[in-house]
């Protein structure tokens, strides 16, 4: 398994190239539609990051977000949809974090075996 995060290149208003690392990607069933979750790799190691939120064209596959143009997200109820998978996501972290402080498992253990809980 890799623990290097996925990277994607965007493009800004001015034409600067900036490299974002992906925190994750979900599908909703409600929207009929996928989303991704990154920050700009410049924040990697600091002590807050910036997250963006896109959503991926229809018919797009999560696990390949460079198939398509990232979509904004406009829909007042959809924003809402992603701010919570984001907090439930946050949740997790916190409570697989706080679980394995206190084991004897190494850290690279302790993520993946993190990862491999998110995907069931």
């Amino acid at each position: 398994m890799n623990n290097e995060a996925e990277q994607i290149t965007l493009i800004d208003e001015k034409g600067n190239e900036i490299l974002y690392n992906e925190l994750f990607t979900f599908s909703s069933d409600d929207f009929g539609r996928s989303y991704i979750l990154m920050y700009p790799a410049t924040d990697e190691g600091n002590e807050s990051i910036n997250i963006e939120a896109y959503a991926l064209p229809k018919g797009s596959d999560p696990t390949a977000p460079q198939d398509g143009d990232l979509e904004p997200i406009e829909d007042d109820a959809e924003w809402e949809m992603v701010q919570e998978t984001l907090n439930t996501f946050w949740i997790q972290i916190v409570k697989f974090s706080f679980y394995f402080k206190y084991s004897k498992v190494p850290t690279f253990v302790s993520w993946r075996l993190f990862c491999l809980f998110m995907l069931k």
